[in-house]
């Protein structure tokens, strides 16, 4: 199994769920970590959150972008 390449913390102030992701971006963490903080702000009853990815490095392509989308959000 591949070592996870990203590290998330939350922390929640009034109603909004605070994120900090670091790591390497790559499509696999992005989506990991997306369906990661969805799961913790759904479990806290959170609609709005924050993510600070300043950490988090390395860009992802068009492409890879688009297939993070369409394959987190089917």
């Amino acid at each position: 199994m591949k070592e996870e390449q990203y590290h998330f913390s939350t922390e929640i102030e009034g109603n909004l769920l605070l994120s900090r992701v670091t790591g390497t971006r790559t499509r696999e963490t992005v989506s990991a970590v997306t369906i990661d903080i969805f799961e913790t702000a759904t479990a806290s009853k959170l609609e709005k959150v924050l993510v600070d990815v300043k950490d988090f490095h390395g860009q992802l392509s068009i492409l890879d972008s688009y297939l993070v989308v369409t394959e987190v959000f089917q």
